[in-house]
């Protein structure tokens, strides 16, 4: 990234001498479970380490042909710590809150890696923004996590995609989204196992199968929640996540409501 003038943090294979400050990412890894603090020096096939970089996770989607990039929205990401797994994914809103430098700043190296690396179609890549100072973490050649809460647009984003890959062809300008919203992974808060009279809202995705065991801090499902504000999304998030878990806990345990 160096050489496009695009800040990023130091990256190497082989484990620190010195692991303060840095952090240990599994290859392949997705869910923020796999970062963790570099321990003592040791080097493994499957780890690479980084700079630690404080400051908001936010992320980009964007869609890309011909060596120039459309940005069609950014979101911001906020972590679920559990033990041993500080830096797990807990969910993401959108749009995030932004000032024009910090956006303009990201946009730009979006279209220089959209130059340099012939990306296609939808992409997604990950800042540290600390205040107006983005810093590139990461490019993922595909959709990103946060696809779902993209959803409002008057032009689906398959069709985005797919003129993107097949015509070489991007939105004249980015799209006006309907709604804020928000979206967020529920997570077991201890071991129980899927009830089959369990009744799922229409705002639950990527649902577990009937009878299947969930362990304490394993993921259950994602929610969804869309509204006029970030700040009104993210409250009904909240209480929709607090929903589903208790009606999990009636339908596994009915003797708690009598």
């Amino acid at each position: 990234m160096g050489r496009y003038g695009i800040a990023h943090p130091e990256t190497r294979l082989g484990a620190p001498r010195d692991p303060k400050g840095w952090i240990a990412k599994r290859r392949g890894g997705a869910g923020g479970s796999h970062i963790g603090l570099a321990g003592a020096p040791k080097d493994r096939a499957d780890l690479y380490f980084q700079r630690l970089v404080p400051g908001r996770s936010i992320s980009a989607l964007f869609a890309a042909a011909g060596n120039d990039a459309v940005v069609l929205g950014f979101s911001e990401q906020w972590t679920a710590p559990a033990p041993g797994k500080p830096w797990r994914f807990g969910g993401a809103c959108q749009p995030a809150d932004l000032s024009r430098s910090a956006s303009a700043r990201m946009t730009e190296i979006i279209l220089r890696l959209a130059a340099a690396f012939g990306l296609t179609g939808l992409n997604s890549a990950d800042f540290v923004l600390q205040g107006d100072d983005p810093v590139l973490l990461e490019v993922n050649p595909r959709p990103g996590a946060t696809l779902d809460i993209f959803a409002s647009t008057p032009t689906p984003l398959l069709d985005i995609h797919l003129d993107a890959v097949q015509h070489g062809a991007l939105p004249s300008r980015a799209p006006v989204f309907e709604s804020a919203a928000a979206s967020a992974i529920a997570f077991a808060p201890e071991t129980l196992t899927i009830p089959i009279q369990m009744a799922w809202p229409a705002w639950a995705a990527d649902l577990p199968k009937i009878g299947q065991r969930i362990d304490k801090e394993r993921p259950i499902c994602t929610l969804l929640a869309r509204a006029g504000s970030v700040d009104d999304a993210r409250r009904l998030l909240q209480t929709r996540i607090n929903d589903l878990l208790s009606a999990l806990a009636v339908s596994e345990h009915p003797e708690r409501t009598q």
